[in-house]
């Protein structure tokens, strides 16, 4: 076969999947590897469509296979091991690093490439542990300091982020945006003065300038010296139109200067505020990405009858709807996304989770909800909506509004049943603690799984309903076989973290954690399911210390 006809098939490829047609995209490069399986691209492009089609259990293998009909250099390796890792195939890829440093211990490929994978995945310590062996010897140790700060930053240990930061400057000031985590580690440290000094020194001698100008603004923001941050903003817009975080923070100035009404609420009512929001700012969001930083997109989406949402038809406070036709619909969302994620108060999130679902119903009449009804989440523009309706119905579950949140989640199953945002981890222990336990045993068979948290559902059902010993001994076998750690959270032997973790397995504490924080409620409630849970525990017990 021809190059030409090569990069032919992968142009009409990448038009498929920049359309959104991923179902047939996804066949057309199954159809160009029959042709040319030793193209990464191909493999590359397969998982994209796999992510995008919410299939997430099969993104790595197009990445495995790749490594089977590639030559194995360190280069495939190298290709293999980040493509697991823009998956988030974390353990994927650590497992295949660990395989090979076994036979080629000195790989740099892979000694640079285990510490980054092991920062992705959460384990800073076990990356910082594996840097500290390996740096010293190995020709890329900048690269392994680098990776040895941005696990400092992250722990917030910021002390030992900037003697990190430190060894690497003295032999070159401008290595892979260093001076961006340095800023970023003397503003954690409230070294304000030092970090906006550097700041100035990146823009006059044109060190990733754009950055520089936006978040020597946002600091500014954070002092209330609004004029001066608003100028910064513009510099940045000026270098690049289109980056979006000075946009953002153009908006948030002209607010506070009441300059314009750009923006739909106020951005920073008091200091207290401003220096939240700049410090959340500052240590999880896009604009880092820029200066090499680690940014983690906010996983709000693993929450998740028609119902009174088609009366809520009003439109953002302060707004006509040409007003809105002004600014972009994706904008407004984002923004609402983004004010709702500096909000401590619950009620605050709520409106502008509302906000984003009024905006929604503005934008899209009944027909639109009865031609998409059942394929919801699968078309992309729906994905705010159905996020806003999830964290709204989370907050009023939190509030005790049971029986409202059931009906929301049951809308949210009817508008999209292949649940993506796994609504069913909240309604069916929700519908077991109300008493609904003929709904809850028919969602379980509806998503019948061997996860823990519908095997552990079952046996509270089991309970509830009186099941012989027997069987409540054999639900409680398979269950607890699968998370041991799940039982010692529920009986209060082992303590509960305040946050459920980034990321988590099934099989894992963390998967625990999340299953506890989803349904601990549904057993508290019910003295009789502890007590059994704990008998069977005494009886029948599969788990070890941990």
């Amino acid at each position: 076969m021809s190059k030409l006809n090569e990069k032919k098939r992968i142009r009409r490829l990448n038009k498929l999947i920049k359309m959104g047609n991923y179902e047939n995209a996804l066949k057309t490069a199954n159809r160009i590897l029959k042709l040319y399986p030793n193209n990464f691209e191909i493999y590359d492009k397969k998982a994209e469509c796999l992510l995008m089609l919410d299939k997430d259990d099969e993104t790595a293998n197009p990445y495995k296979d790749f490594l089977k009909h590639s030559n194995k250099k360190e280069n495939d390796f190298s290709l293999t091991i980040n493509g697991l890792a823009s998956v988030e195939k974390y353990r994927d890829a650590l497992e295949l690093i660990n395989e090979n440093l076994k036979i080629n211990p000195n790989s740099e490929t892979l000694i640079i490439n285990k510490p980054f994978i092991l920062f992705l995945a959460g384990k800073e310590d076990e990356s910082i542990e594996f840097i500290d062996k390996n740096s010293k010897s190995s020709p890329h140790w900048r690269k392994l300091l680098t990776v040895k700060a941005e696990c400092y930053l992250e722990i917030k240990e910021n002390e030992k982020a900037l003697e990190a930061i430190e060894e690497i400057l003295k032999y070159d000031d401008q290595y892979h945006n260093i001076l961006g985590h340095k800023v970023k580690a003397l503003f954690n440290l409230n070294r304000n003065y030092e970090s906006e000094q550097l700041l100035d020194y990146m823009i006059e001698n044109d060190i990733d300038k754009v950055w520089a100008f936006t978040m020597k603004g946002f600091q500014l923001l954070a002092r209330e010296e609004n004029s001066k941050a608003l100028e910064c903003m513009e510099n940045a817009l000026e270098l690049d139109p289109e980056y979006d975080q000075a946009k953002f923070g153009e908006d948030c100035a002209l607010s506070e200067l009441s300059k314009s009404d750009k923006t739909s609420d106020s951005y920073c009512d008091n200091t207290d505020e401003r220096l939240t929001f700049a410090e959340d700012y500052n240590l999880n969001n896009p604009m880092l990405v820029g200066s090499g930083m680690r940014f983690e997109e906010g996983k709000i989406g693993i929450r998740g009858v028609k119902t009174k949402f088609h009366t809520f038809q009003s439109i953002p406070k302060g707004k006509s709807s040409m007003e809105i036709k002004d600014k972009s619909s994706e904008a407004l969302f984002n923004e609402y996304f983004f004010l709702a994620s500096l909000s401590l108060d619950p009620s605050e999130k709520k409106e502008y989770y509302m906000k984003i679902i009024d905006l929604f119903h503005e934008l899209h009449d009944e027909d639109y909800f009865e031609e998409f009804e059942g394929n919801f989440w699968g078309y992309f523009e729906t994905r705010n909506f159905m996020l806003a309706l999830g964290k709204y119905a989370e907050l009023i579950l939190n509030e005790g509004k049971r029986d409202e949140a059931i009906e929301l989640f049951r809308y949210m199953l009817k508008l999209n049943p292949n649940d993506n945002q796994s609504v069913r981890d909240l309604i069916i222990p929700s519908l077991l603690l109300v008493g609904e336990l003929d709904d809850a045993h028919d969602l379980m068979e509806e998503y019948n799984s061997k996860s823990p948290n519908i095997l552990f559902n079952r046996l509270l059902w089991a309970i509830k309903t009186n099941e012989d010993i027997k069987i409540l001994k054999n639900m409680y076998n398979k269950a607890n076989k699968i998370n041991k750690y799940i039982v010692p959270l529920l009986l209060g032997e082992k303590k509960l973290p305040n946050e459920i973790p980034d990321f988590f397995s099934f099989d894992d504490y963390n998967g625990a954690v999340y299953y506890i924080y989803n349904s601990l409620n549904a057993w508290k409630e019910d003295k009789n399911a502890l007590n059994t849970l704990k008998a069977l525990k005494n009886d029948y017990n599969l788990y070890d210390d941990f």
